[in-house]
């Protein structure tokens, strides 16, 4: 009876320790539990290009002259997900203020070394921003801003008015918009959201109204769900 007993306690203390050491493999990240058995993902946020859509200049001047910044700010976790907002990290830029909340900055040109651009150009990048091992739940709860401030370099230089997608600051984007699209993710096969008809987010800056000079600044979202 003794050895029975003494058996039973042993399957029970085994039972305990098989669990305390599932229990010890997991880790805190960006504040939900994650195993080992968790599916990761890497988001990249890719800045494609730059591109010319109108030029409105004095005569002889056939291009936009362009300088400034175009940033990724404002990485939040969404609330309707994590109970609060939550930031990831804050990167100071100029020409903004320590007010503003800049992670990094895909382009950035000074006003005596600007990016020529003429009718219908396009200058191509391939630069971009990886969120790394993010967890299901914290890659929909993402949310994160992309904009900045650009002029074109002219006897009088013109600054563009904040572009179309962003309203007063920046243009929003949410990883949640993307759901359907992420939940037909195959493991190791990286693939380019669908932003629209293409796969282009789209920032649309004008010189002044819809008639002025036209530039557009391109952004491809590539996600790996990782095995």
């Amino acid at each position: 009876m003794k050895e029975i007993f003494h058996l039973s306690l042993l399957t029970v203390l085994l039972t305990i320790s098989y669990q305390h050491n599932i229990y010890a493999q997991t880790k805190i990240k960006s504040g939900t539990t994650v195993t080992s058995l968790t599916i990761k993902y890497d988001v990249d946020i890719v800045f494609a290009g730059i591109k010319c859509l109108k030029v409105v200049e004095p005569p002889f001047d056939t291009q936009e002259d362009i300088y400034g910044v175009i940033v990724m700010s404002a990485i939040r976790f969404t609330s309707e997900y994590k109970g609060s907002q939550k930031e990831l990290g804050r990167l100071f830029y100029p020409p903004f203020d320590n007010s503003d909340e800049i992670v990094t900055a895909f382009f950035s040109r000074k006003k005596d070394w600007p990016l020529q651009l003429g009718l219908n150009q396009m200058r191509q990048y391939s630069n971009k921003y990886t969120f790394e091992n993010y967890t299901y739940d914290d890659m929909l709860a993402l949310r994160f801003t992309l904009g900045g401030i650009i002029f074109d370099k002219d006897i009088i230089d013109a600054k563009y008015q904040n572009c179309v997608e962003c309203g007063d600051t920046y243009r929003w984007v949410e990883l949640r918009d993307f759901k359907s699209q992420i939940d037909a993710l195959e493991y190791n096969t990286p693939k380019f959201l669908k932003i629209g008809s293409d796969e282009y987010l789209e920032l649309n800056f004008f010189e002044s109204d819809m008639n002025s000079s036209h530039i557009k600044v391109l952004f491809k979202i590539k996600i790996t769900k990782k095995s």
